[in-house]
């Protein structure tokens, strides 16, 4: 595979650091070459269409390939591929649904080459492939008239699609589709991964996703603020380690009703390779717990009549917390109002770093001085609570979401979802290797105990949870992968030395995202 070109997906990925930018920042680079050094923008169209001209020369040998040109430069992209793609004896046709200043030029250097081009028209039919060129990282609304026309007559053909930068249609900084969008089949996104594509709302619209080299210099980029999270791997261990040296953790959780996730969360604590894991749950259920994870020191704890952990317990646990290095807070724990001031208790008093999850998030906590750092673990629901919004919302713009959250509590955020986002200050990263084998009831546990065990293990709070997370959709796509087709929570810790140990392919293979 050539060099200008990188696949990423669940099959294979090299773990390196790749940098997830807005609309905002990739404009500013390209200004930055094109206005302040002087590049030609010619240039790195010519690059953009090199990465798309090599993937299709790789998936798709001796197949017709047809373009949708739209009015910006990604239509410039397109014609630029045709061009390329025809000097490699491909049979192209290009279909001009609009066109612009920049278009010309690329239309005048084809016509050497004596490709077809044409008005698109709904009448006209494409088989092979079909390059996606009407929108690119510009587009901030749904697209209307002739456009919204060309989007539907796209996904009604039979033909791959393969889009240039981000399916048409689909927003770059959220990954919504405001209106219609095109079904890729494959991505090839140019010069930097949009964030958009990495978000759930877009999953069902990139298909397998490329990332293409433009020639953006590295030191250019070290400010943009978004990262895909690395492959997990965790320090060998030293020699002369012993369950003292690994960490302990304090998981705090149960009620009456739900002895299950506090169960999964230490069981995962466990897993992670923590030192010592206690369990604090009502007593009425510390036998049940303590049988299902005879590797943790399981406490019993006063409990309100309604069976939640009653809040004068905190003070009872003062001493082990003085022992321990992480505190994990939240799974089963049930919504009450004894659950809220025990969770109040330990965010303002707990002198160890925490993790809350599940009952544990509650937005009170924004206005409450804290002593030690914090991890907040939020699906999209719980997440729309802690900002007073809705789900939906949450959804509608992940990124800002969970940098809102971090923001308001101080504390690294965990937006949960398809594609998980971790967030501390203005910094963020996404995951990458993930498999909805995930979506499934006590995921949340699971990642809980791995992240609280990580932070015991003396990780910093955001490379804890960046890792744990990371570790969680490896272990999902290793299952993937097997053939799997559903997985139960604690099933997914099987895969736990796998993921760690999973070899990178070679330089110059294909590697995936997603």
């Amino acid at each position: 595979m050539p060099s200008s070109l990188s696949f990423f997906g669940p099959d294979s990925y090299n773990g390196k650091m790749l940098f997830v930018a807005t609309a905002k920042e990739t404009r500013k680079i390209e200004a930055k070459l094109i206005e302040d050094w002087g590049m030609p923008q010619l240039l790195l169209m010519e690059r953009a269409a090199i990465g798309v001209a090599n993937l299709v020369s790789s998936q798709y040998p001796e197949t017709p390939v047809v373009a949708l040109v739209g009015p910006g430069n990604n239509g410039a992209d397109a014609i630029a591929a045709c061009r390329l793609l025809a000097n490699r004896g491909y049979r192209v046709r290009v279909l001009l649904v609009s066109e612009n200043k920049a278009s010309e030029t690329q239309l005048s250097w084809l016509r050497n080459y004596e490709v077809p081009v044409k008005r698109w028209s709904p009448a006209i039919e494409a088989k092979g492939v079909l390059l996606d060129g009407l929108f690119g990282f510009g587009l901030a609304r749904a697209p209307e008239g002739v456009f919204a026309e060309a989007i539907a007559w796209a996904n009604a053909q039979e033909a791959d699609v393969v889009s240039i930068d981000l399916p048409s249609g689909i927003l770059a900084d959220t990954g919504v589709a405001p209106g219609s969008a095109i079904s890729a089949t494959h991505t090839v996104a140019c010069g930097l991964l949009k964030v958009g594509l990495l978000c759930d709302p877009a999953l069902s619209f990139v298909g397998k996703l490329w990332l293409a080299d433009i020639g953006f210099p590295p030191f250019l980029l070290e400010k943009i603020r978004g990262r895909l999270l690395a492959s997990p791997t965790l320090p060998q261990r030293s020699p002369s380690a012993y369950k003292g040296s690994m960490g302990s953790l304090l998981v705090v959780g149960g009620s009456r009703s739900y002895s299950g996730a506090v169960t999964m969360a230490l069981r995962s604590a466990v897993k992670s390779g923590a030192g010592l894991v206690y369990g604090a749950v009502p007593g009425s259920i510390r036998e049940t717990v303590a049988v299902a994870v005879p590797e943790a020191v399981v406490l019993g704890l006063e409990e309100t009549p309604e069976g939640f952990i009653d809040p004068s317990s905190f003070e009872a646990l003062l001493p082990i917390l003085e022992a321990c290095r992480a505190v994990l807070i939240g799974p089963g724990l049930g919504r009450s109002e004894a659950s809220a001031e025990l969770t109040k208790k330990f965010w303002f008093g707990s002198p160890i770093p925490m993790v809350l999850d599940a009952e544990a998030l509650i937005p009170q906590l924004a206005r409450l001085e804290r002593r030690a750092p914090a991890i907040l673990t939020p699906h999209p629901g719980e997440a729309g609570r802690l900002l007073g919004l809705e789900a939906a919302v949450i959804q509608g713009d992940r990124r800002r979401a969970a940098l809102s959250i971090s923001e308001r509590f101080r504390s690294v955020a965990v937006l949960k979802g398809g594609r998980s986002l971790v967030a501390e200050g203005p910094n963020f990263r996404v995951l990458a290797e993930t498999s909805p084998l995930l979506a499934t009831a006590g995921s949340g546990d699971v990642l809980a105990g791995l992240m609280g065990g990580l932070l015991a293990q003396s990780f910093p709070p955001f490379e804890a949870a960046s890792l744990a997370v990371s570790l969680q959709g490896k272990m999902g796509w290793l299952a993937q992968r097997e053939g799997r087709r559903s997985l139960s929570a604690l099933e997914v810790l099987d895969y736990f030395d796998r993921a760690l140990s999973f070899t990178p392919l070679p330089p110059g293979r294909p590697e995936r995202i997603y």
